[in-house]
Parts: structure tokens; C-alpha cells; sequence
């Protein structure tokens, strides 16, 4: 059985920075209604360090919590065995799939055009 465990965590990681990033826009959201005031000569704000601890709290439960790293290593084994498209096969979906949306493209136009003309006759 193989362990994930070291992409796991830098998955973690990295949703602990997402949650730091978009907890600051909150706290500083939060800290403007309430009307509070923060020291001008602080390094730091205090609403980055409010943010910062909440994602430190997220990513140390994530370490810790033992259903969670069982449950993505069972998930990072399982997209192990999916098999991939090679690049030229995805490569010509893709071109088929934008000839596909640029045909139905034109004909919703065309049906558009139609209505609204048999619907300027009918009100008009």
C-alpha cells in the first residue's frame, strides 16, 4: 500500500492558505463594523492575525484528524488507477467539442433571429 501522506499535506497546506486569504477579507469585514481600531505602528494587523490563526487551527486539524488522512489517502489511491487520455486523443475531443458548441451556437442565433422577427410581425 502506498502513502500519499506527503501530497496530502501539502494539500492541506494549501486549502489552509486558501481559508487564511479569504478569513482576512472576513475579519477585516467583521473589523470595519464593529468599528474597531487597530494600532497604526503594528507590523501586522490584527485581523491578519486572527485570520492567520484560524488557518493554523484548520491545518493542524487536518494533520490530526485520522478519518480525514484515511479517507484522502483512500481517495489519492483510487485516482492512482484512473487512466488517462493520451494528449492527442484530448486534443481532437476538444476540437470536435468546440465545432459542436459553434454549430448549435449558429443555429440557437438562427431560431432567435426567427422568433423575435414572427414576434415583431404578431405584436407590430
Amino acid at each position: 500500500m502506498v502513502s500519499y501522506q506527503r501530497w496530502i499535506n501539502i494539500s492541506y497546506l494549501v486549502v489552509s492558505i486558501l481559508a487564511w486569504m479569504v478569513l482576512r477579507h472576513v475579519t477585516e469585514f467583521v473589523w470595519d463594523i464593529a468599528h474597531l481600531k487597530s494600532s497604526p505602528d503594528a507590523i501586522i494587523a490584527p485581523t491578519d492575525w486572527i485570520a492567520l490563526s484560524l488557518a493554523a487551527v484548520l491545518y493542524i486539524g487536518f494533520l490530526r484528524s485520522k478519518r480525514l488522512n484515511e479517507f484522502m489517502n483512500e481517495v489519492a489511491q483510487e485516482l492512482s488507477k484512473v487512466t488517462w487520455p493520451p494528449r492527442k486523443e484530448t486534443v481532437v475531443s476538444a476540437g470536435v467539442i468546440a465545432v459542436l458548441v459553434g454549430i448549435v451556437s449558429l443555429i440557437l442565433v438562427g431560431f432567435d433571429t426567427l422568433w423575435q422577427k414572427l414576434v415583431g410581425l404578431i405584436l407590430f
